[in-house]
């Protein structure tokens, strides 16, 4: 839009290819701030004696209409000097790979020997349309299997991981910041590994019931929608809005995937409140923030920090 510099327009040139797409792409993103539909995602500040903490709800899975963010996030996480992810890009080769060790047997066991008939003839189902062989997912222990087929089916809708805030923000720190994780995969893997026999065959029959009644997709376009208004009330009633009653798997659930993640998470930030010489950047997943065992509510039960949302 300024020429080739503050002093030379050059408007007789014809402007190259790549010349032309970064024009689009400025154009773009003024006009979406202008108008303010830039996503404020859920975003807060964190302070405690003069130390500061930046806490980013992220969405794992997403679609281009996510971005631009805020320049409010985008300034915080250029003032930071560490960025705090769930899962780094870590001292492993592929990170994945000791998940799906711990996702598949080891031995004779199979999928089909260890859910219901009716449970595996629909995941076969499911899984099928993709090409993925027989010898490969009935292997699959029902966790894993559960998160498969509930990955692919948002891949198949046009949301992908490639275009999730941790891929974001991890492709932006690379050789400028420290990179470190809050949890670790080994930490994840093995968590979803201890689900009981009872919890890993509902999770895989909730996976399986989302797709089949389409309502997996819409959830996440209204989960997408709140997030980019900066809606962390309605965000907390559609990520953590599910009442265990006298489900006792989903009580297993909400303790291993929420509660004890919530809780370690949040001994950790506090930690990173006491660094007075490093400002941190925390990516995990917009649940955890919210809710009533959430990271936000537990800093705020404390009583000592400043804590304010910026959208």
């Amino acid at each position: 839009m300024n020429g080739r510099n503050n002093k030379i327009l050059d408007l007789s040139t014809a402007c190259t290819r790549q010349e032309l797409m970064v024009y689009a792409k400025n154009a773009y993103e003024f006009v979406v701030y202008e108008a303010g539909l830039d996503s404020k995602g859920a975003f807060w500040e964190v302070s405690y004696n003069g130390n500061t903490v930046y806490l980013f709800g992220s969405m794992h899975y997403a679609d281009s209409s996510i971005y631009p963010l805020s320049k409010d996030i985008l300034n915080a996480f250029e003032a930071s000097d560490i960025l705090v992810l769930e899962v780094g890009p870590g001292n492993r080769e592929d990170p994945s790979l000791y998940m799906m060790e711990r996702g598949m047997y080891q031995d004779e066991n199979t999928l089909e020997q260890n859910i219901p008939e009716e449970v595996y003839e629909m995941f076969v189902e499911t899984i099928q349309p993709y090409g993925i062989q027989e010898e490969f997912y009935n292997k699959l222990k029902p966790w894993y299997a559960g998160f498969l087929i509930t990955g692919l089916n948002m891949e198949a809708n046009s949301y992908s991981a490639g275009l999730g805030i941790e891929m974001f923000f991890t492709l932006k720190a690379m050789g400028t910041k420290e990179i470190t994780e809050i949890e670790g995969i080994k930490f994840q893997a093995d968590m979803l590994d201890s689900f009981s026999e009872e919890l890993q065959i509902e999770f895989l029959k909730w996976a399986l019931a989302e797709i089949e009644e389409e309502e997996s997709i819409e959830t996440v376009d209204k989960i997408l929608e709140s997030w980019k208004n900066g809606d962390a009330e309605q965000l907390a009633k559609l990520l953590r809005g599910n009442d265990d009653g006298d489900n006792e798997a989903l009580k297993e659930y909400n303790k291993k995937m929420w509660e004890e993640r919530d809780n370690n998470m949040t001994k950790k930030i506090k930690e990173y409140l006491t660094d007075s010489e490093n400002i941190y950047f925390v990516v995990v997943g917009a649940g955890h923030m919210v809710g009533e065992t959430g990271i936000i509510a537990q800093l705020e039960k404390e009583g000592i920090y400043q804590i304010k949302q910026v959208k």
